[in-house]
């Protein structure tokens, strides 16, 4: 788990104790069950009638990233993309047919398909584009179903 992740939720901690305490209140407040049912059970609603239960669902599966992290892929794309260019280089796109069941990424996998079927260089950049805009759309809504349940759970 990330260290940072484990300070925020001690941090967080430590601040709602400290101000439950100089508030005079008790322990017992924090744990209803009821209150905490119509808060979080409010929330969630909210955010699946805001978005689609696609997004709301892989949301909640990136969350796994804040507290464990994410591996860097770009080292391990360019040694890969590195190995695409001079295989094709000496063998031509063709050769890379062999390869594409390998490929891990959706994109690049799809992109090096469309490349060895012989779409023509600008076909291959235009559906690609258009997959990266249709992509980054659906990705632009991910952090916003946490700013609803940040919101909801404030009210």
């Amino acid at each position: 788990m990330k260290k940072s992740a484990l300070g925020g939720i001690a941090l967080s901690i430590a601040g709602i104790a400290v101000g439950l305490y100089l508030d005079g209140g008790k322990i017992g407040q924090l744990l209803q069950p009821t209150a905490a049912l119509i808060v979080l059970g409010g929330t969630l609603g909210a955010i699946v009638v805001q978005f689609p239960l696609a997004v709301v669902l892989e949301a909640a599966g990136q969350l796994k990233d804040v507290f464990w992290g994410l591996e860097n892929p770009a080292p391990q794309l360019i040694r890969d993309l590195s190995r695409y260019a001079v295989r094709a280089r000496r063998g031509g796109l063709v050769s890379l047919d062999s390869e594409i069941e390998q490929i891990r990424d959706p994109f690049l996998q799809r992109c090096v398909t469309l490349a060895v079927d012989g779409l023509p260089a600008e076909e291959l950049r235009h559906i690609m584009e258009a997959a990266i805009e249709s992509e980054s759309a659906r990705d632009a809504m991910l952090p916003r179903v946490f700013y609803l349940a940040r919101a909801g759970s404030a009210c």
